[in-house]
This record gives C-alpha cells, structure tokens and sequence, in this order.
C-alpha cells in the first residue's frame, strides 16, 4: 500500500513538472517573430558627458580644465536580429547587430582653471576652451532576451567614435596677443549598455535605452601656446546617453 501512495506521488510530481514545463512553453517561451529579423529606427537621447584636459611638458600647470557637458542627440539606426536555437528557453534569445548614427548638439566654453581649482598657475586665468560634441557612429552587437510576445530586454557592447572639437584661445600665447588653435579628431571607444523595448503598434516598437562610452585618453600638441616642442594636453572623454526610440520591425 505504502509503494502505490509513493507510485501515486511520483506520478503527480512527474504530472506537475510536465505541466510546469508545458505551462513555460507556451507562456515565457515567447514567440519571437515579432522581434527577428531586420528593423531601422529613429531616437531622441539625453547627453552628459565629461571632458577632462591636463598639461604635459610643462611644469607650471596642472589640470587644464575639467569639463561637465550636457545636451541632446537625435539619430537613426539599422539592425538585425535572429534566434540563437529553437530548444526551450534558448529560443527566448536572438543575436543581432546594429549600426547606429547619431548627431549630437551639446558643448561648454569654460574660461581660466577647471572647477576644482587644482590648477596651480595664475596664469591659465587667461586660457579659454571650447568644447563641441559633434556627430557619432556606433557599432553594437546585440543580445536580445524575448518576454511573452511583445516585449524584450537587450544588452549591447562594441564600438563608437565621435567627432570631438576642440578651440583654445591662451592670452600668453607666443607673441603677447593670444593664441588660437583648433582641433578636429574623432574620438575612438567602446559603448555599453542595455535597454527595454515593446511593441506598441502592429509591426511598430518603442525603445527605452542607457549606454556609456569611453574614449580613454589622446594627446594633444600645443607647441603653439607653451611655446616649447614636446608639450600639450592629454584629454580624456566619456559620456553616457539615455534616450527613447521607435524600430520599424519588417
């Protein structure tokens, strides 16, 4: 008697985690056709980043300046998506990849010593700089985790380069009239970040996203202002974004 109870049991747990799986099947195993595939997209993004330049050559100063830079970015984007494996629960992820352009409209012009006051030369009260975020390019790979049937959570991480312009003016420049110097690079980093999407219109989705890029630290020559070969700022950038889009899913 008691080996039929626990043959009973055993059937009603086996019964129990079959109808668990078959529960999961059709509930969170989503169909993710409505995320597969190709789509482009438009967003609207918040900008902060930080701009950080410091003397090197030169025994005088310090910190250059140390900027905070806020402003907005708008942009297009192209990506494709595809299901890992069709086997339960790794068929909830697909793979993609997206190709991102992005113009940004944020700068600061910031006179004399960086906030902090950690400059130690009474003459960088006469330096003045100009910082301009210009356009930017991203390329992500995506993983992609379907919920359901209409919404998703994605992380991304892969490369992005932005237009950075620089514009110094120094009063001590070499000839006693001041100085400018203009500098056009584009900044190269990775980008990570990660975002939630669903659908909220047939074939139409919305976005929400955050990403963070480094660009790490570059050189440059400024020979013309300290008047001395071999001396400029090395200048650091970051920046983070998190914005809203819309994907048209074909």
């Amino acid at each position: 008697q008691i080996k039929k109870i626990k043959d009973a049991k055993m059937k009603t747990i086996v019964i129990f985690v079959i109808s668990c799986f078959m529960f999961i099947g059709n509930n969170v195993l989503a169909d993710n056709s409505k995320f597969s595939g190709k789509y482009v997209g438009i967003s609207l993004n918040y900008l902060a980043a930080d701009h950080l330049g410091t003397e090197y050559g030169q025994t005088a100063f310090d910190w250059i300046y140390d900027m905070d830079i806020e402003g907005y970015s708008y942009g297009a984007h192209i990506g494709y998506r595809r299901q890992i494996n069709n086997t339960p629960f790794i068929k909830n992820f697909l793979l993609g990849i997206e190709l991102g352009i992005q113009n940004n409209v944020a700068d600061r012009e910031m006179f004399g010593k960086d906030p902090n006051s950690s400059s130690s030369n009474a003459a960088l009260a006469l330096y003045k700089n100009y910082v301009d975020i210009q356009e930017s390019v991203s390329l992500t790979p995506t993983i992609t985790y379907v919920y359901k049937e209409k919404l998703a959570l994605t992380a991304l991480g892969g490369v992005q380069i932005t237009k950075v312009e620089d514009t110094h003016w120094f009063a001590n420049a070499p000839g006693g009239t001041g100085g400018w110097k203009d500098n056009i690079n584009w900044r190269q980093g990775y980008v990570l970040g990660g975002g939630i999407e669903f659908f909220v219109y047939k074939n139409i989705s919305t976005t929400l996203k955050y990403t963070y890029a480094d660009f790490g630290t570059d050189r440059q020559g400024m020979a013309v202002f300290w008047g001395s070969d071999g001396t400029g700022l090395d200048r650091s950038y970051i920046e983070e974004k998190i914005g809203i889009g819309f994907n048209y899913n074909f």
